[in-house]
């Protein structure tokens, strides 16, 4: 039972560890300097969000989150990198500037007999991501971090939404493949997550 329990944790643990030194790691810290998120609520909000946001995406935006999402993946697009080092390639170097503190007021349920609205305040602090360059990068990590500051800053304009869009049109997980099924609608974001 021990030797199956390595051989399941084994891959896991080396994904883990390679993803953590990865271009999407990179690109989950710029987004959480602008915008504030912890890491689950950012995954929870924005991955399979519309058409363009989480891995791949074609068709018409929903919304403008969607249009930074399609900005961000045609920018990647326009690289010189791989696809592996897209996901998996280089790291690169970044200061998070200028952190503030950023007030929100949310309405949530209190436990009330009554369950009577609440307001309750949540603050986030938000920086401005800036992409440290120095000799040891190349031409791709340099590209990479630019796209995902854009991204990033793109995201921090807009309200965290409170639903997930769907896609309207036909998504595709790869743009240029035969379309896999129809989304519509929106889903409600786990505001425990939050």
């Amino acid at each position: 039972m021990g030797n199956l329990f390595f051989l399941f944790l084994l891959p896991v643990a080396l994904f883990r560890f390679h993803f953590a030194n990865s271009s999407i790691e990179s690109l989950a810290s710029v987004i959480r300097c602008a915008t504030g998120l912890d890491y689950f609520r950012m995954f929870d909000t924005y991955n399979s969000y519309g058409c363009w946001c989480g891995v791949g995406g074609s068709g018409e935006t929903v919304d403008e989150i969607d249009k930074c999402c399609q900005t961000h993946d045609k920018c990647w697009a326009s690289s010189t990198c791989s696809w592996f080092q897209k996901y998996f390639g280089p790291t690169y170097k970044f200061k998070c500037l200028d952190k503030f503190r950023h007030q929100t007021t949310l309405k949530k349920h209190s436990s009330e007999k009554h369950r009577k609205k609440k307001d309750q305040s949540e603050e986030t602090v938000k920086g401005v991501p800036q992409c440290v360059w120095d000799e040891e990068f190349d031409i791709c990590a340099m590209q990479l971090c630019s796209c995902d500051r854009s991204f990033a800053e793109c995201l921090a304009k807009l309200p965290v939404p409170s639903a997930k869009r769907e896609c309207d049109g036909q998504w595709r997980p790869v743009e240029d493949e035969k379309p896999t099924e129809k989304h519509k609608g929106t889903k409600s974001i786990d505001k425990a997550a939050k």
